[in-house]
């Protein structure tokens, strides 16, 4: 109870750096994952992404994967993500099927260590335009999370998360976009209940590369997230 406590107070403690920030994004997301057998799970996740500082943006997303599981250590899934997008007081949505490969490898028994390469479609449709955008981007993760007793990720415990991620266009939307588009490199703090509930708080520092006509920026992503994982064993 004492460490579900000190997660609840580093949430509250890090809304004012939000609020404060003149680039930052927060994100507040409910993930469901379904595991139909052995080889077959299905992954969903919702909720709203909000701009905060010079970013005036108002994002809603809902995201539905289904994974197959190869063996022990690879798996692979079929996915497609929609967007809705409020920003400069124009409507855009945004609809992303995608393909996935996964790695699973185990560190040291405590540590478990996540790759995965995504491809992506992406095609953007304006409101009151009749032009759709598109555009191909490649995204490599690698994930790793353990508990602080040095023990894997178990129920009543904390846990600490890191990732990093490159994304790259492989066909762009405009000639303008870069092709190594940005990094997004990611620590967090989890609590998990039991087999079935857990929550965490990640920050991330994205990086989005600079091309000819358009500088570098970065922004803070602030995550909140829920997850629950049902079984159905029949």
């Amino acid at each position: 109870m004492r460490r579900y406590l000190l997660f609840l107070f580093l949430c509250c403690v890090g809304f004012p750096v939000i609020l404060h920030s003149q680039n930052a994004e927060i994100r507040v997301l409910y993930k469901e994952s379904i595991r139909f057998n052995e080889f077959y799970k299905l992954g969903l996740d919702a909720g709203p992404y909000i701009g905060f500082g010079s970013n005036d943006w108002m994002r809603y997303g809902i995201r539905g994967s289904l994974e197959r599981k190869l063996s022990d250590r690879c798996a692979v899934d079929l996915g497609f993500m929609y967007n809705h997008v409020d920003m400069d007081e124009s409507v855009r949505h945004e609809y992303r099927p995608h393909q996935s490969l996964h790695v699973r490898l185990s560190l040291l028994q405590a540590m478990v260590i996540k790759q995965r390469l995504r491809l992506e479609e992406r095609l953007f449709k304006v409101k009151g335009d009749s032009e759709t955008d598109f555009s191909t981007r490649l995204r490599y993760r690698v994930s790793a999370r353990s508990g602080f007793n040095g023990k894997p990720v178990q129920p009543k415990a904390m846990y600490y998360a890191l990732s990093a991620e490159w994304n790259m266009n492989v066909i762009k939307k405009s000639e303008t976009d870069a092709r190594i588009e940005r990094g997004r490199y990611g620590v967090g703090l989890g609590y998990q209940f039991n087999t079935r509930w857990e929550t965490n708080l990640n920050w991330f520092y994205q990086a989005v590369y600079k091309t000819e006509v358009k500088s570098r920026t970065s922004l803070n992503i602030f995550e909140f997230s829920l997850r629950h994982t049902l079984w159905n064993k029949s």
